[in-house]
């Protein structure tokens, strides 16, 4: 297939599994995504040595735009790229990048991470927020309204499949009586607050006495899929989001959902049956927990994802935006 245009895709560095399917999906699509790895967002030498690199294969290259795959420094980053190569600027915000997160990065790191994300709005042709209620956290939202498009991020409809709860049991060594409870926190990140599931467990434990909460930590990609079909619910309790991909992919194996208001996550709920979406407290979690355990049946949550958010569609709609500049 001929190549149509080149997109210079500007990644953090680390934890760009998904990005990278993204982008792949687009190159499927016809775009030469030319990927530019930051070797460090703290560092402002490595900044520097980053942004004459950068800046030389912008020059080079001539592609249709920069995409900061990330808000933050990756954005700042790119918003002065953006300015010395006059190349167009899309920015994706994804969630941490425009939350308001002190817990977890602390005052000072928060507050700047925020300041960098908001001046680079100013500066982007195109702005990607993953829900709709993340772009309400855009200090001029206001102003720049109209550059704004809410994509969330796709998964992988043909990876991730319901299966036979059973046979995914066996093959990952889970008790066949035990009521699992999943949970995703694979870099302990306090904002997913794992005090509060490990919490909601002990009070539905009196109601549910195998009960077991499983935290999803160190679990390859390829193996995921194995561990939502072998599990009874998924829980998400976080104290922000932006658009959870862990509930999506969920949803693609037909896993019961037991959430907070959090996020997207109503929107991606609303049309579906066999989750419940309950407030942000130990005792409330625990009665969907309860709730979710004697309904002894899974949801029916793919329908709502495939094909609306396979990464083929997302791909699709991102290729719209590259091609409107």
């Amino acid at each position: 297939m001929m190549r149509v245009k080149a997109v210079f895709s500007i990644l953090p560095g680390s934890g760009t599994g998904f990005i990278r399917r993204q982008n792949q999906s687009l190159h499927n699509l016809g775009f030469s995504i030319i990927e530019f790895n930051l070797h460090s967002r703290l560092n402002p030498l490595k900044l520097l040595v980053d942004f004459s690199r950068a800046l030389f294969y912008l020059k080079r290259l001539k592609p249709l735009c920069i995409h900061a795959t990330f808000g933050s420094v990756v954005a700042f980053f790119s918003a002065f790229l953006s300015f010395f190569s006059k190349v167009p600027l899309v920015v994706t915000f994804h969630g941490s990048d425009l939350n308001t997160t002190p817990q977890a990065d602390g005052v000072l790191r928060d507050f700047l991470s925020r300041v960098f994300s908001n001046i680079s709005s100013l500066f982007a042709v195109k702005i990607i927020c993953v829900s709709k209620k993340l772009s309400d956290e855009l200090w001029f939202k206001s102003y720049i309204e109209s550059k704004i498009v809410i994509v969330p991020c796709g998964i992988d409809t043909k990876h991730f499949l319901p299966g036979n709860k059973d046979d995914a049991r066996s093959r990952i060594g889970f008790d066949t009586d035990a009521f699992i409870v999943l949970f995703n926190n694979g870099n302990s990140c306090p904002l997913k607050r794992e005090d509060l599931a490990i919490e909601s467990i002990r009070i539905a434990s009196e109601k549910i006495p195998d009960v077991r909460l499983e935290v999803l930590r160190g679990i390859s990609y390829e193996d995921l899929p194995h561990y939502f079909n072998a599990s009874d619910c998924l829980l998400i309790c976080s104290d922000t989001e932006g658009s959870p991909t862990i509930l999506k992919e969920a949803m693609a194996c037909n896993l019961p959902v037991v959430t907070t208001d959090v996020g997207d996550v109503v929107d991606r709920l609303k049309d579906s049956v066999g989750n419940l979406i309950v407030d942000q407290s130990a005792d409330s979690i625990a009665r969907g927990i309860y709730k979710i355990s004697c309904s002894k049946i899974r949801s029916d949550s793919r329908r709502c994802v495939d094909p609306e958010l396979s990464e083929k569609t997302i791909a699709e709609r991102i290729k719209k935006i590259y091609l409107s500049i």
